[in-house]
């Protein structure tokens, strides 16, 4: 069996070319790991900062991310090790769940997410099989971590960054600009959105189609895809959703505030000229002489 550290690799459970998951063992302990292979063509202060962030996330406490255990370097792998809990991912068969269901994964969600960015990171990678419930439906938040490496490694893998085109906020899709907290708080929105209505807001069919989506089309209003749904839910989403990241929530936290109806909020309103992305696009774009 394969050695990574003092574990012995038992098991992968899942993956792909940016990161893995396996069962492991270390005596008789069981443990899980995630393993994101070291590439030649990345230097190696890339994992060096890599694995700064991630014991950046261990020292957290009574956070809802995965726990990390042990980080380390070794068999060609930066890893991180956690405690096997047990439990799956969410699935989009399970979908739709309850309302209540619902604000529970958002209130968990949520929480880890703004913990993530008073750390001054970003997810960047928000989707239901990041989202993970334990044997006691205790849900985490995982897939910290790979947002960096997919980041890195676009060029090569650009199968996997489009693998969560459904939820990723307009501005991944503007090369001048650096996606923020705000990112997250569209993902959010857009998975909560999914996890009501069955649905995501837009229905397109290629990778251009989503990213065209997101930057251009107003999402539908969940009431048409789940109707008695409360107003100010659908108002919450709306929000969270906007096209201008100014104009989300200014945390997910205040976002699942919204969702929860613990105070009101004020919509903005349908930009009556072009999208604003469409202006950004164009204020880059040159003009035919």
């Amino acid at each position: 069996m394969a050695q990574i550290g003092s574990y012995t690799i038992q098991q992968r459970l899942y993956g792909d070319e940016i990161s893995y998951t396996c069962l492991a063992s270390h005596g008789e302990r069981q443990v899980e790991m995630t393993c994101f292979p070291v590439r030649e063509d990345l230097e190696i202060a890339f994992y060096v900062r890599l694995q700064r962030e991630l014991e950046l996330i261990a020292a957290l406490e009574d956070v809802p991310l995965l726990p990390i255990e042990e980080t380390g370097v070794d068999a060609g792998v930066c890893y991180v090790v956690h405690p096997a809990l047990g439990g799956d991912p969410l699935t989009e068969d399970q979908f739709p769940l309850s309302l209540e269901k619902t604000l529970y994964i958002a209130r968990r969600i949520s929480q880890a997410l703004d913990a993530l960015h008073r750390l001054g990171l970003v997810h960047g990678d928000l989707k239901p099989e990041h989202i993970r419930l334990d044997a006691q439906d205790q849900v985490y938040l995982t897939g910290y971590g790979r947002w960096k490496c997919l980041q890195a490694q676009a060029s090569s893998v650009p199968h996997l960054v489009a693998g969560a085109l459904g939820y990723r906020a307009p501005e991944y899709d503007i090369h001048d600009v650096e996606p923020g907290p705000a990112a997250d708080v569209y993902s959010l929105g857009m998975l909560v959105f999914h996890l009501l209505s069955g649905q995501l807001p837009f229905q397109p069919h290629t990778p251009l189609g989503w990213a065209t989506n997101h930057l251009l089309s107003p999402p539908a209003d969940i009431r048409e895809w789940r109707p008695g749904t409360p107003a100010h839910v659908a108002a919450a989403l709306q929000r969270a959703m906007h096209k201008n990241p100014a104009q989300r929530f200014a945390s997910a936290g205040d976002f699942l505030a919204a969702l929860e109806n613990q105070h009101p909020i004020s919509v903005p309103g349908r930009e009556k000229r072009q999208p604003y992305w469409a202006e950004h696009l164009e204020r880059r774009v040159p003009r035919p002489s």
